[in-house]
């Protein structure tokens, strides 16, 4: 964080709550910079990644240290049981799990499906779901080097309680995600 600020100068601020209990954070993927300092502020939570990430040098390694789930997304129905053992199992350690609900990185205000994959952990686990907003594709796009100065806001927003159906989550989910990221991508403050 001290590097980015110093050589890029990009700083990061934090808004809302972390809870102090154990939930599944569902958040916004636009850029590299979440998978990094995400799992170093969410208290090393079990998170759901492709599994060729894990192969990249040095920061496959990375991963690995924090428990990273690698999803071989090719295997379908096979991946998805998979997803839903190793989050049972992770949950029973009380660890939070963290999940890129869209599964993939995205351009500011581009519109990709949110997976059903999300639901799955959630109806298996039976915890809640903080959504969370940011907008660090804005200063650190994916797909290039290049880095543009200026603050990468990340927002945990209120919980979305256990039990509800599945439309009935992905619903309150990607509308809350979606909202807030569009609220700071325009640089507004959270509301």
């Amino acid at each position: 964080m001290a590097l980015l600020r110093v050589i890029c100068g990009i700083r990061s601020r934090f808004e809302g709550e972390t809870p102090d209990r154990q939930v599944i954070y569902a958040v916004k993927h636009q850029s590299a910079w979440e998978t990094i300092v995400l799992l170093a502020l969410f208290g090393r939570p079990v998170t759901v990644m492709k599994r060729s990430l894990l192969w990249i040098p040095i920061f496959g390694l990375y991963l690995l240290r924090f428990g990273v789930m690698g999803i071989d997304r090719s295997q379908g129905k096979a991946a998805l049981k998979q997803m839903i053992r190793v989050s049972q199992k992770a949950a029973a350690t009380g660890r939070n799990l963290l999940i890129f609900p869209q599964g993939t990185r995205l351009a500011p205000g581009e519109e990709h499906p949110y997976h059903s994959g999300i639901y799955a952990i959630y109806a298996a686990t039976g915890l809640e779901v903080v959504p969370v907003a940011l907008n660090s594709g804005c200063f650190w796009p994916k797909d290039t080097i290049a880095k543009t100065p200026g603050e990468i806001v990340v927002s945990t927003l209120p919980p979305i309680p256990p039990g509800l159906s599945r439309q009935e989550l992905m619903q309150r989910l990607e509308e809350a995600i979606e909202t807030e990221s569009q609220k700071l991508i325009m640089g507004k403050p959270h509301a």
